[in-house]
C-alpha cells in the first residue's frame, strides 16, 4: 500500500471529499488528487498537514502497519542494546532469546513478552516526555529557527531536526 492509498483510506473513513480534506489541510485540491492517484509524492510538510487535518499520526500515512512494527522492533532492540541486552532469533525454530550480556546468560522469551516490553518502554517514555514538557515554556518553531540561526525562507534547512541516531545526539 502506498502513501496515496493511506491518505485516501483515512479521508474516506472521515467521510470527506478530496476538496474538504485539502481545505482542512491547507493544500491545493489538485495536489491531494495527485497524491492519491500516485502522480506525485507529498513533501514531509504537506504530509504532516494532511495527517494533522485527518487527526492521525504522521507515521500511519508514511508507513504501513508492518513497517511500523518493524521500526518499533529496531527501537526496542536499540534500547536493550544500550542497557547491555541483546535480542536474537525471530520466533522461528530457534525461538526468540534475550541475552543478558552482564551476566552472560540467555533467556527464551515470547513475541508477546517482547511486545509488552516495547509497549511499556513507549508508554513510560511518552509519560516522561509529557512531564518534561509541562515543566518548561515552549517556543514556536519559527522562534526556535531564529534562535539557532536558520533563515525561515531557506527551504533547504526548514524543519530539518537531524537524525537522532547520528553521533551528535
Amino acid at each position: 500500500m502506498e502513501i496515496g492509498d493511506r491518505i485516501r483510506i483515512a479521508r474516506n473513513s472521515k467521510g470527506w471529499t478530496q476538496k474538504e480534506l485539502a481545505a482542512k489541510a491547507g493544500i491545493a485540491t489538485t495536489s491531494l488528487q495527485q497524491y492519491e492517484y500516485f502522480k506525485r509524492q507529498p513533501t514531509i510538510e504537506q504530509l504532516q498537514k494532511i495527517a494533522d487535518a485527518l487527526d492521525v499520526p504522521f507515521i500511519t500515512l508514511l508507513a504501513n502497519q508492518s513497517d511500523i512494527y518493524k521500526m518499533s522492533r529496531f527501537v526496542i532492540r536499540d534500547w536493550l542494546y544500550a542497557l547491555d541486552y541483546r535480542v536474537e532469533g525471530a520466533n522461528g525454530d530457534m525461538g526468540l532469546w534475550l541475552i543478558d550480556v552482564s551476566s552472560d546468560t540467555a533467556h527464551e522469551i515470547t513475541d508477546e513478552q517482547l511486545t509488552a516490553l516495547e509497549n511499556s518502554i513507549r508508554d513510560y517514555t511518552k509519560f516522561q516526555v509529557h512531564d518534561l514538557l509541562k515543566k518548561s515554556e515552549g517556543i514556536t518553531m519559527r522562534e526556535y529557527g531564529k534562535l539557532i540561526g536558520r533563515d525561515d525562507e531557506d527551504d533547504e534547512n526548514k524543519r530539518d531536526y537531524g537524525n537522532p541516531t547520528e553521533e551528535k545526539w
